[in-house]
C-alpha cells in the first residue's frame, strides 16, 4: 500500500504546483489587465495635457495680440498728447519731466506722430556711354 500512497502523494502534489501555479498566473494576469488600464488613463491624461497646451498657446498668442494692438493705439495716444504740449513750446526735457519718463522715451514716442521728413532724391549721373568703335569697312549707303 505504500505504493499507492506515494502515487496518491505525487497526484496531490502535483495539483497542488498546478493549482499555486494557476493563482500566480491569474494573479499576473490581473496585474497586467490593471497596468493597462492605468496605462490607457495615464496616455488619456497626457493627451489632456497636451490639448490644454494647445489651447494655452491660442489664448497667449490672442493676449498678445491684443495686448500689442492696444498698446500701439495707447502709445499713439500719448505720442499726440505729448505733441501737442510741445507745439506749444515746451522742450523735450520738460515734457520728460511732466511726463515721468526719460528724455529717450520722450523723442521715441513724438517720432511715432511725427510726419515723416522729406527726402530729396539722390541725383545719379548717367553711366557714360562709350563711343563706338570705328571699324575698317565702310557704312553701306542705301539707294
Amino acid at each position: 500500500m505504500s505504493g499507492q500512497q506515494s502515487t496518491g502523494a505525487r497526484v496531490t502534489a502535483r495539483q497542488t504546483a498546478r493549482a499555486r501555479v494557476a493563482e500566480i498566473e491569474a494573479a499576473h494576469r490581473k496585474a497586467e489587465e490593471l497596468t493597462t488600464a492605468d496605462l490607457t488613463a495615464f496616455l488619456k491624461a497626457a493627451g489632456a495635457v497636451e490639448r490644454a497646451a494647445g489651447r494655452r498657446d491660442t489664448a497667449i498668442a490672442a493676449a498678445n495680440e491684443t495686448y500689442t494692438a492696444a498698446t500701439a493705439k495707447a502709445e499713439l495716444e500719448q505720442a499726440g498728447a505729448l505733441a501737442r504740449i510741445k507745439s506749444r513750446g515746451t522742450g523735450e526735457a520738460e515734457l520728460a519731466a511732466l511726463a515721468g519718463l526719460d528724455v529717450g522715451e520722450v523723442r521715441r514716442l513724438l517720432r511715432l506722430v511725427a510726419p515723416p521728413k522729406k527726402t530729396t532724391p539722390k541725383v545719379t549721373k548717367p553711366p557714360a556711354v562709350a563711343a563706338p568703335i570705328p571699324t575698317a569697312e565702310p557704312a553701306a549707303v542705301l539707294e
